[in-house]
């Protein structure tokens, strides 16, 4: 029996949820055993007053030993996050995450980490808690996440080492580092070089009923060289990409089209256009084209097969048959930040923002011109046709005419059905001009608009889960405050009790820490080092299907003028 995968961060869109009842009770528990609080201040004071006296305060008056049971409570620390607060909470934890090896893991052996990290849940988020330019709580002396101690190991101390073993496992560390990229890369250029070129065409739509009004139109999926052909609906792309952004943590899937309801045959030829982006889009990374999602999505041409591996996607252990997924966490456990990557995130959002806001008004002017372009065509093909009538009124006029006036008037006729004719071309070709600039224009703009809103998605994610991290923190920290109030109160009964929430503290604030950690590192690794380049890339491709279209269209324009010209000089002649 297949059983679900265990996932570190699945309890990630619980965590606002008991933000708020853990304030509740935390506020309610301080409020009880603030006369605590008041007894453990009077006895600190009256040892004090012993101490300043000459007096021992470990011996009574009788010069008995007195029974140890109440301790200072720490200082409360300012609630300033996250530069103030140190990582040592996370060393304090129980079940602290294991010490990475020495070697880089090989494929068989990263295969045992945990790799389907969800992402998806943009709702979750920490509520009063000030989120600072900084990213996760950490040491003053870090600069990023790169300088961030994961191990949770503070039993083993640096100068247990002597110099020349740390020399020694510092070059291999290095040498194993190497092995490992180079590795990584060799296998990331092996995937690509097999080519697998994939098609959306012929959409078909079931007739309508009473128990189905809308029924889906399935799309022809057909894969070369393979040759496999399977039939889709939107949905099912929409499951695809759902499921991949869940797996690949940091990966920025690309956009689908719309989901909006349509049966015109201009609507659905303008999806099926976006879905062939998207799927063009996807199989460029090396990743999500070995995820095995997507080998079914291409190759399960039964639909009870496609419907049963749909399940089985959910609920297997996808780390132990899923290459594309099992590479991916290889790379970001063995990926190290830059030390200035609080810097660059910010720097990256800053272009993110500012990029989607010239591109949304680039998309209005480039609505503007499609529809002028339409318009223009529109008229065109207005005149041509005013044209027509004035050509057959002409005609029938000479039809009607005396014998004398038939020569002018076929030669009038005759050239009035040459101008028509010209008219006519030019009209067809004109038409196509608009359907050249909002297929190769307008789509693609729109494309990499939606590319740049989901990477801001991405990006405005991490801040969410980096303040519920910061959340969980603050809660961690009242929490162990009020069980040092009910130790020094001799309430033991009541520490018991709070254990078991100090425990859920702790792997709250563990899961947060780590959800974050790896997002960040997924997002230097697959995109903010090559978002421009990928720009740079689409921008490219659009210009060049755009100039040779416009190439092609020109060449056609200018063949037809040529003929009418050729045409005028005949008939001068």
């Amino acid at each position: 029996m297949a059983m679900r995968e265990y996932n570190p961060f699945a309890r990630m869109d619980n965590i606002s949820k008991q933000d708020k009842e853990n304030d509740q009770e935390i506020s309610a528990a301080e409020e009880k055993i603030s006369s605590g609080d008041v007894e453990a201040k009077s006895e600190s004071m009256k040892v004090d007053t012993d101490e300043s006296n000459g007096k021992d305060p470990s011996l009574n008056d009788d010069g008995n030993a007195v029974e140890a049971t109440k301790r200072t409570p720490p200082p409360i620390p300012p609630k300033k996050f996250p530069n103030e607060i140190s990582v040592k909470a996370h060393t304090e934890m129980k079940n602290p995450p294991p010490v990475p090896p020495k070697k880089f893991a090989s494929v068989d052996k990263s295969s045992q980490m945990n790799s389907n990290i969800i992402v998806t849940d943009a709702k979750i988020s920490g509520t009063g808690v000030k989120v600072s330019e900084g990213l996760i709580p950490m040491a003053k002396e870090s600069e990023g996440f790169g300088e961030i101690d994961l191990s949770g190991n503070d039993n083993v101390s640096a100068n247990t080492l002597n110099s020349e073993d740390e020399d020694v496992s510092s070059g291999e560390m290095k040498n194993n580092s190497k092995v490992f990229w180079d590795e990584q890369e060799e296998w990331k250029l092996n995937v690509l070089s097999r080519v697998v070129n994939v098609s959306i065409s012929d959409p078909v739509q079931a007739d309508r009923s009473f128990t189905n009004p809308n029924p889906p139109v399935m799309y022809l999926v057909s894969t070369d060289p393979t040759g496999t052909k399977v039939r889709r609906r939107y949905s099912d792309f929409d499951w695809l990409r759902e499921l991949l952004q869940t797996r690949y943590v940091g990966i920025m899937v690309p956009p689908l089209p719309e989901k909006k309801i349509g049966s015109s045959k201009a609507f659905i030829q303008s999806r099926m256009r976006g879905l062939n982006l998207f799927m063009n889009r996807l199989l460029e990374n090396p990743y999500l084209k070995s995820d095995s999602a997507t080998k079914l999505f291409l190759e399960a041409e039964a639909l009870a097969d496609w419907e049963q591996g749909k399940k089985a996607e959910g609920i297997t252990n996808g780390s132990q048959r899923n290459e594309g997924q099992t590479r991916w966490m290889q790379a970001l456990t063995n990926y190290t930040l830059p030390k200035e990557a609080d810097s660059l995130v910010l720097d990256i959002t800053k272009q993110v923002d500012s990029l989607e806001g010239v591109m949304k008004t680039l998309l209005s002017s480039c609505a503007a011109l499609v529809a002028n372009a339409f318009t223009y065509s529109s008229s065109l093909q207005e005149f041509t046709a005013k044209y027509q009538d004035v050509v057959r009124s002409e005609e029938t006029a000479v039809n009607h005419s005396l014998e004398h006036s038939n020569v002018s008037g076929n030669q009038l006729v005759k050239v009035l059905q040459s101008m028509g004719g010209t008219f006519t071309r030019w009209s067809e070709l004109q038409g196509e001009e608009p359907k050249i600039l909002e297929r190769l224009l307008q789509e693609i703009l729109k494309y990499e608009h939606a590319c740049v809103l989901k990477l801001k998605e991405l990006l405005k994610l991490r801040k969410e889960i980096i303040r519920c991290h910061e959340k969980a923190l603050e809660t961690k920290i009242k929490r162990d405050r009020e069980k040092t109030t009910l130790e020094n109160s001799g309430r033991m009964d009541k520490v018991k009790k709070l254990e078991a929430k100090l425990q859920e503290d702790r792997e709250r604030v563990q899961i947060t820490y780590d959800h974050a950690l790896f997002m960040t590192k997924g997002l230097f690794f697959s995109e903010i080092d090559r978002f421009a380049a990928r720009k740079v890339q689409g921008l490219n491709e659009m210009m060049g299907s755009l100039s040779s279209a416009f190439d092609a269209h020109t060449k056609q324009m200018q063949e037809m003028w040529a003929g009418s010209m050729q045409l005028l000089h005949t008939r001068r002649t």
